[in-house]
């Protein structure tokens, strides 16, 4: 007979530069903070959205993806959120919307 064996939940990081923050580095320090365990990362200013795929691509049962904001994510939050929970994961915004 087949046995169930606990999954550790996993913190994927997503960080992306945008305009107003080109520096990847607060973002990366408060992700790595939080307890992502990998962080992908997004420097370009056109429509990548490549590292972000393969961040949701990962997620698993009971894992989170993590982001600066909203606004990192490129995306509107409802698309990247809907994507995330067909993984069966969450999404988590670290810093307070202005």
């Amino acid at each position: 007979m087949a046995t169930l064996t606990a999954r550790a939940t996993r913190k994927v990081g997503y960080a992306r530069s945008t305009p107003e923050d080109p520096n990847l580095e607060r973002q990366r320090e408060a992700l790595q903070r939080f307890g992502c365990s990998v962080v992908f990362e997004c420097r370009s200013r056109e429509s990548d959205f490549e590292p972000l795929h393969s961040a949701i691509a990962g997620l698993g049962q009971g894992d989170v993806l993590v982001v600066w904001s909203n606004d990192s994510l490129g995306l509107p939050v409802y698309i990247v959120g809907d994507l995330v929970r067909r993984h069966g994961a969450s999404l988590v915004q670290l810093a307070r919307q202005a």
